[in-house]
């Protein structure tokens, strides 16, 4: 099945399916690459994922493995990492509005 195939085959998919397919695949791919092990552990901690990034997620993932012995292969890597930080970003921002929400004197302030 071509790359453009499976992604609309992807597309179709609920988002909690996108989610949890994307996460059992990078769950097996993890041992394989350390950008993976660090996807899977953002994307399980995260909250707040947009599905158009599920997808570009996914896209890249079979990207990567459809160009495993190709030269494509360091800038699909590449691309994942550039990912990776976005996911880390979002992470952060989430964890700060956390804290924000849990600090009592900030609530005060913010009356």
């Amino acid at each position: 099945m071509s790359l453009e195939k499976k992604v609309n085959e992807f597309k179709k998919l609920s988002f909690e399916n996108k989610r949890e397919k994307v996460l059992k695949i990078l769950e097996i791919l993890k041992w394989s690459e350390s950008l993976f092990d660090d996807l899977y552990k953002i994307i399980t901690n995260i909250k707040n994922i947009s599905e158009e990034l599920l997808i570009s997620i996914y896209a890249s993932i079979e990207s990567t493995i459809e160009n495993i012995d190709n030269d494509k292969l360091k800038n699909d890597i590449d691309s994942m990492g550039k990912v990776r930080k976005r996911l880390q970003k979002i992470k952060e921002m989430e964890e700060e509005e956390e804290e924000k929400n849990n600090n009592p004197e900030k609530l005060l302030e913010q009356l």
